[in-house]
């Protein structure tokens, strides 16, 4: 599944993720795994494709290694 959220700066973006994060995190059985990638806009290092898909992948990995 994927969750896209997007707005103006100061909205409560960051802060509703984070308690959304936490939610999922708690409510995955111990074998779930959950990867998630924020962008920033100002910052062109991780404002694109491929720095979502590599963020999200090393996600994936650090949490289960055999995927490496």
């Amino acid at each position: 599944r994927l969750l896209w959220v997007k707005g103006d700066p100061g909205k409560g973006k960051t802060m509703l993720l984070c308690g959304i994060i936490n939610k999922l995190h708690s409510s995955l059985p111990r074998t779930g795994l959950l990867s998630y990638f924020f962008c920033q806009a100002t910052d062109s290092r991780i404002n694109s494709a491929t720095a979502v898909l590599r963020g999200l992948l090393y996600m994936l990995v650090k949490q289960q290694p055999s995927l490496a």
